[in-house]
């Protein structure tokens, strides 16, 4: 009898929900097994809830139905009501009779309104009055799922006053129906934070246009379009017949069509659609046309604002004598974006990039990731939840954003995370889940929430030099912050020295090589300002004020060091020393170098590579000065030089100046690719040419610098610089530990000859020693 009343009521539930398709279904009970309960064939009145939070996956719901299994007939029963409060032993909030009742299956009510579940949640259940029982062997009225979940079943009988949770039991048999809140945002190929560019037949009046594809069939599946925002780039003056518009066919007629009020020289012209319009599966064209009458100023002649990022069908253009649109999309996408709506979509949700390099930590300290998320919900990103695996075991963390990320479908950041202190050595594969966002359940799941890092644990690290390459244009006023920075970063014992990006007159071969550390983009391209420091070739910085944006109007001061010297306290894998000796003492044209890298851990695989740079001091260059211009901006002492000097220096004296390199990206198999062991030496010898160019004349005090290489990353771990030695002083040095004969030459941790040292830690006789 059982068995058969459980079937039935299956079949109920299937009925019901191929009856209320438009409608998404919860419940507790889903197809458990069922029984009942209730004071056996004692007539009265009974009442039966459960809990539904809405602070999670029904957050902002609207509950339109309830249907619960009941097991009631018209004949012995009465008083029969649905209803939802806010409070357990509260008012009804909504009341709802059932036109009839079932004896075995579903009973089903519509609300006359939906009904918005409260953050706080809300009561849903029924009540009722046994007035006798149809049959003697069935005197049990309330329907229970076999399934225990907490606050999933309370239950009032005749004679009692309060209700008792029967959770522990089971859960109600019952399911509301609901509609996902219509949730409104921004979305378009284009997010407000990429590069823009300028497209169009420069000061050539008449007819354009420009429009983007918007698919229908993914993330905006069942959206209604509720207005356009677009870049624009004209004035009243200068254009006419100006429209927004939406278009089945890139040729096609005018779907919708919207005049804007007025439009932007600059930023965004916004208009809104007179009534939403439903984003069709196979997708729309989105664009805008207009004629230009006149350029309102000589240099400005290119009409159509465009983003620096390609993407497929993101860009078409038609300008001025064209009877077809062009696919401009290989350039880059329309500066344009839509505003959707629709209940399919998510409030809070984010997907994370699985883009994390692998990476070394150490036994007992946190470790730290950057994970680049991009929104996928209507409310932004102002937190998020996670879980991973570490040491064997899940781990939960929460972040809560210095800087949300905004409400825009496609909006993208990069957030640091800390993860607990790792207990074991070895490899970890770590597997991080983003589970909340802002509190609720993530609306994205499976793998788009997820990203995963191998790690290799240290239980002990190599002493870390930290690198600053730095970038400066010696035509740029700004040069000063760039050379004092070198020397004060420097001094401090970080491997320092400038580059000039734009003159290869200093330094060719350096200039042509360092075009490659990011596979051949310049870095002109990659740095829109100068003078720029690349540390660890992990971030940048200013060379002179740090992470602290140099300002005309504000006190600047040496803060490059905050930021570089923290960087010491990473962890790394692998030490490397170096030394270095002419080829030739009188030439001095060539440097012969042998460097050893030993590494903290076994490697299967090693993605290491050796690169080497030489440095000299006393290069001359003619050298802009801005700095004199804004004394009041630069207080400090060390500036002091600069803030009297003229304009224009043509023949001053630099030193930390890069003038030779190897492939800066590392020399290929310098070190091997695989089978590395813990504590064994790794040699490379090579030999490089260090031409003298102009104003290289009279450099001197040459040092060699090896950099030790992540191929894969393309971070420097390691480095480490030394004098590059004669070869009597290379004679002397190896008599050392042989002879114990004193060398007369002392170098400090820089490499550079120290005629007298005072107190401190220098090079003597091959080896680090500390005046007192």
């Amino acid at each position: 009898m059982k068995k058969f009343f459980t079937i039935m009521a299956l079949c109920a539930a299937v009925t019901a929900a191929q009856a209320q398709d438009d409608l998404a279904w919860w419940g507790n009970y889903t197809n458990e097994s069922t029984s009942v309960t209730g004071n056996s064939k004692v007539p009265g009145d009974y009442e039966a809830a459960m809990f539904v939070a809405g602070d999670g996956t029904l957050k902002g719901v609207s509950i339109e139905q309830i249907r619960i299994q009941t097991r009631l007939t018209a004949s012995s029963s009465k008083d029969v009501k649905f209803w939802i409060r806010t409070a357990l032993d509260g008012e009804n909030v909504v009341e709802v009779a059932p036109e009839s009742v079932s004896g075995s299956g579903f009973t089903t009510v519509t609300l006359p309104e939906g009904y918005v579940l409260p953050e706080t949640g809300a009561y849903v259940g029924y009540s009722f009055s046994v007035t006798q029982w149809w049959n003697e062997y069935e005197g049990t009225p309330v329907v229970y799922a076999k399934k225990s979940v907490p606050q999933g079943f309370y239950l009032k009988q005749p004679g009692e006053t309060e209700f008792t949770d029967k959770s522990s039991v089971g859960c109600l048999a019952a399911q509301i129906g609901f509609k996902a809140p219509a949730v409104t945002m921004w979305w378009g190929n284009f997010t407000g934070s990429e590069q823009t560019g300028l497209l169009g037949n420069s000061k050539v009046p008449g007819d354009y246009a420009a429009a983007m594809f918007v698919a229908g069939d993914g993330t905006l599946k069942d959206a209604d379009i509720t207005a356009i925002r677009i870049q624009t780039r004209l004035t009243a003056s200068s254009s006419e017949n100006v429209k927004f518009w939406l278009r089945s066919e890139l040729d096609g007629e005018n779907l919708v069509e919207v005049v804007p009020e007025a439009v932007q020289s600059s930023g965004f012209t916004t208009v809104t659609l007179p009534e939403p319009y439903k984003l069709p599966e196979t997708g729309l064209y989105v664009g805008y046309s207009f004629r230009v009458t006149q350029w309102w100023n000589e240099y400005e002649g290119t009409p159509i604002v465009y983003a620096k990022k390609s993407v497929p069908q993101g860009l078409y253009l038609m300008q001025p004598g064209e009877t077809e649109f062009t696919d401009k999309s290989s350039t880059g996408c329309l500066a344009a974006q839509i505003e959707v709506s629709s209940s399919s979509m998510t409030m809070d949700a984010v997907q994370v990039a699985d883009d994390i390099d692998d990476m070394v930590a150490l036994v007992g300290q946190p470790i730290a990731l950057s994970l680049n998320l991009t929104n996928q919900g209507a409310a932004g990103v102002q937190s998020i939840d996670f879980t991973y695996t570490l040491d064997g075991a899940e781990k939960t963390g929460h972040l809560d954003l210095t800087t949300p990320i905004d409400a825009m479908i496609g909006a993208k950041a990069t957030v640091a995370i800390e993860l607990e202190a790792p207990q074991q050595a070895g490899l970890q594969e770590i597997e991080l889940q983003i589970t909340k966002v802002n509190g609720s359940d993530n609306g994205v799941t499976g793998r788009k929430s997820k990203c995963s890092v191998v790690v290799t644990v240290l239980s002990e690290s190599a002493e870390r030099t930290a690198v600053a390459e730095i970038f400066y244009n010696a035509t740029n006023g700004f040069a000063p912050r760039a050379i004092v920075g070198s020397q004060l970063l420097s001094d401090q014992g970080v491997i320092a020295f400038l580059i000039d990006h734009y003159n290869g007159t200093l330094a060719v071969p350096t200039y042509a090589d360092y075009q490659k550390v990011y596979n051949g983009d310049t870095y002109t391209n990659k740095y829109s300002t100068y003078p720029v420091a690349e540390v660890n070739r992990a971030f940048t910085t200013d060379p002179y004020t740090g992470n602290v944006a140099p300002s005309n109007y504000a006190q600047n001061h040496f803060g490059a060091a905050d930021v570089v010297m923290p960087t010491l306290q990473k962890p790394t894998e692998a030490s490397v020393s170096l030394t270095a000796q002419w080829t030739d003492d009188d030439k001095q044209d060539a440097v012969a170098l042998t460097a050893n890298a030993k590494f903290m851990a076994d490697f299967k695989t090693a993605p290491y590579r050796l690169a080497f740079v030489v440095i000299k001091d006393n290069v001359k260059q003619s050298i802009s000065n801005y700095l004199t211009y804004y004394k009041s901006a630069y207080a400090d002492d060390d500036m002091a030089e600069w803030l009297t000097n003229p304009y224009s220096n043509p023949d001053y004296a630099l030193n930390n100046v890069a003038v030779a390199a190897t492939d800066v990206t590392g020399i290929q198999k310098s070190l091997p690719t695989k089978d590395i062991k813990a504590g064994e030496d790794n040699v490379f010898e090579t030999t490089l040419d260090v031409p003298v160019a102009e104003g290289q004349e009279e450099a001197g005090n040459a040092r060699a610098i090896v950099l030790l290489i992540n191929k894969d990353t393309k971070e420097i771990v390691n480095a480490a610089i030394t004098p590059i030695l004669t070869q009597d002083e290379a004679t002397g040095i190896e008599s050392v530990s042989t002879t114990a004969a004193k060398s007369t030459t002392v170098y400090d941790l820089q490499g550079r000859r120290v005629a007298a040292p005072l107190k401190g830690l220098y090079i003597i006789d091959g080896k680090k020693v500390v005046r007192k």
